[in-house]
Order: structure tokens, then sequence, then C-alpha cells
């Protein structure tokens, strides 16, 4: 199978090109050519597959005659190596708890998965792991995971660009403990980090003189390995619940639409799911353009108590329109979206803590009170995608010390950043 830029669709690459470049020209995302489908029938047994077995199946068929079936089956066996049960909350609203992994986020799997992607296309080409420099943006969660994933693979710099002044320790902390993971500190926000991983990226320069590649859901292979986590969703939810006569609705907390694509393309896959509701906080560019088909993300990002969520211009806008054809018609009738403030937010986790002894992070409650407004016919699942004691109180002290490597503060600028790769792969 071959990928296109989702920017310049001539452009054809090879997974491994697209997984171990990350972008393409003009920063132009990477998206299969086409949508592999699942018959009906290897649907139908889905709810009686564990998690590795539907991890077998899925990314078995998406990387079908790319990688041989066995380093299919290790990717999936190293990297799903967590629970991801399902929980009734209310009748017929769902959770699906996403953050069992070592980091306590949605990312782990896929983190992990990529890690070892990355570790046998080196490998293969150099008959070791190789030299490697990979750069990652992020708000908090991403970071985490990456560093987690990465942590084990040989000859790997893994270089964690942040917010200075806007994470945790607790968050910090999770991606400081491997003297190969280098957090850098960035003076502005979370935007200004996404663009210089896109500057470097894009930089034939320092491509020249190091091996670049990123490991943010800018990278295709992330986004791939997330799919299986919306079949294993929807197997639990068949294996406990009677279906007959109900549609499936799975609400994901948004924010760079990554997990969101790796729904869409499942459901292309043939994941008997009705519609997705596309739930975020008051950076909701994507939700208005699905309400006004306007696209005009707003300028500035507002912080909320949903940090993960807090993007204004989604780097995967591209591929969900591209998977649509760019008609904003045919992508209404699967995605609904929803926006709401940190109250309502607030409200659901108390509401759900009082009544049902249960408790919800911030994104995983975004998610969860998207599900108010299901239709009688209508079964919801939201997706869990932190764990609650990533935002506890307890998780809210100022950075502190840090066990692992110190932040490095850069200025908002791709040579600053050039400055401190330089330094950490030329330590001489």
């Amino acid at each position: 199978m071959l990928y296109h830029n989702t920017l310049h669709p001539d452009i054809k690459v090879s997974l491994k090109e697209a997984v171990m470049t990350g972008i393409g020209i003009d920063n132009g995302l990477y998206m299969p050519d086409f949508i592999p489908v699942l018959p009906r029938a290897v649907i139908n047994n889905i709810p009686g597959m564990s998690i590795i077995e539907i991890g077998y199946l899925v990314a078995g068929t998406l990387f079908d005659k790319v990688i041989p079936l066995d380093i299919v089956h290790s990717l999936v066996r190293e990297s799903l190596t967590f629970r991801a049960p399902i929980k009734e909350l209310e009748t017929g609203r769902y959770v699906l708890e996403l953050f069992h992994g070592p980091t306590g986020t949605v990312k782990d799997g896929g983190a992990r998965f990529l890690s070892r992607m990355f570790s046998y296309y080196t490998r293969s080409e150099h008959g070791t792991d190789g030299a490697m420099n990979i750069i990652v943006a992020t708000s908090g969660d991403t970071g985490a995971a990456v560093a987690n994933g990465f942590a084990s693979i040989s000859g790997v710099n893994v270089f964690v660009l942040f917010p200075d002044g806007k994470l945790t320790e607790g968050q910090l902390r999770l991606f400081s403990m491997d003297k190969s993971v280098h957090p850098v500190a960035v003076r502005g926000s979370f935007e200004d980090c996404r663009r210089i991983v896109r500057e470097t990226l894009n930089s034939s320069e320092i491509h020249s003189h190091y091996h670049i590649a990123t490991a943010n859901s800018l990278n295709i292979a992330r986004i791939l390995a997330q799919t299986i986590m919306f079949f294993h969703g929807y197997a639990r939810l068949a294996a406990e619940t009677d279906l007959s006569g109900k549609k499936i609705v799975i609400s994901v907390p948004s924010g760079n639409l990554g997990t969101l694509t790796a729904g869409l393309i499942a459901k292309r896959m043939g994941l008997p799911v009705n519609r997705y509701i596309s739930a975020h906080n008051i950076n909701n560019a994507f939700c208005r353009y699905l309400d006004t088909g306007v696209y005009k993300p707003s300028p500035d990002t507002v912080t909320t108590i949903s940090p993960a969520l807090d993007v204004n211009n989604p780097d995967n806008y591209s591929r969900v329109m591209d998977l649509y054809g760019n008609s904003l018609e045919h992508l209404r009738k699967d995605v609904t979206g929803v926006s709401f403030p940190d109250i309502v937010v607030s409200e659901t986790i108390s509401r759900i803590e009082r009544l049902k002894g249960y408790f919800l992070d911030p994104h995983s409650a975004l998610a969860y009170s998207a599900l108010s407004g299901l239709a009688d016919d209508e079964v919801g699942i939201a997706l869990a995608t932190a764990s609650p004691d990533r935002y506890s109180p307890k998780s809210k002290k100022g950075i502190t010390a840090i066990r692992g490597n110190a932040p490095v503060k850069i200025a908002r600028t791709l040579s600053a950043f050039r400055r401190v790769l330089e330094q950490i792969n030329n330590p001489n």
C-alpha cells in the first residue's frame, strides 16, 4: 500500500518513508491510498476476541504484505500490554477506559507501537538499532507516552517540546526519567511547540545532518495503531449488551483530531458505529466548522482544565478532510461536533462522582458530557483517555526537582531548537 501527501495527493511514498519521515512536503500529512475493509463475518466474531487478537486482525489487515505478519504480531504484543475495560455509568452510556497503560493516557498504545515500528525499520536497514532523533510536541500526555515508548529503544534521542510553565510536576516527571529523553521548555504556547516540530521536520538542512522523525499524531503509524482500540471498544460493548435495534455512538475528546481520525478510519474498515461525536472544549475550530461550514481557527489558544485538547488549529484536520474527499456533507453524516466550557465539564465530574462513585478526568468528562444528547435508539461510548490520577490535586504542584534530564529552555525559534539538537548529538 502506498501513502499520499494530503496537500499533494500525487506524491506517493511507502509505509516506511511515511513512518520514518513523519510529514511530507509543505507539512502535508500522509494517508493510505485506500482503506481495507474487514468482512462483516469477521466483525461478527470480534466480540469473542481478546484485545491482542483484535490487534492481530486489525494491524494485520492494515499492514498486510508490507510488514511480515510475525513482525506485526510482535508489534501488537509488545504494545498492548494493558487492559482497556468498558464500564456502564448510566443506562446506555459507557466509558471505555483507555488509560491503563504505563503513563495513564490513551497515547500509550500508539506510542509503544510506533517506537517498535521505528526499531524494526532501523534494524532492517542497518542491521542494528540506528541513531535517530525523535521530536514531539506535548501539552502533557503525548510527551510521557512517547518517552516511555522509546525509552527501551537503543540509539534514540527523544526531544519533548512543551510550553514553559504549563505542565504539572507529575507530567514533567513522566518524561524526564530516562537519559535519552530531553525535555525542552519552549517560551510560548503549545502552538509554538507544534510549529517548531513542523519546521524541524521540513528543514532539509537539519535532515542532512540528523535522522529526524516525529512521534506525534503527525505520524500515520500512531493513527493506524489507534484504530485497534475502536474495534476493541465495540467488541466489549457487544459482548456485554444486546445491541439489537441500537445505533452505536462513540464520543471522542478532540484536540488535534488524531484519535477521531483513527476512529473514522476504523469506521471505513467496517466498524459498525453509526456516528462519532467530536467533543471539544472552547478551543473548538473543528466543531464550528461542522456547524457553519467555515474553517477559521482562532488566533489564540485558551487554557482550560482539559489541556490536551487546547488546540485551535488541529494538524489532523487535513487527514479528516482527505478521508471524506473534502466533502462537508459526507463528513456531517458521520461526525457531530459539540463544545463545552469548563463549568459543564466540572459539573459532569462532580455528578458522576456523587451518583456513581466514579472519577472522570476532565478530558474523559468532556466526552461523557456529549452523551447527554443521545436518541432513544442510541447507545454511547465515551472514550476515557486519561487517568483521573493525573489530574488529582496531588499532581498540581509546581515543577520542582526532576530526577532525569532537566528541561532546556529555548525561545520560540527553530534555530534555538537546532542548538539543543546539536548539543545533545555532539556533546564534545
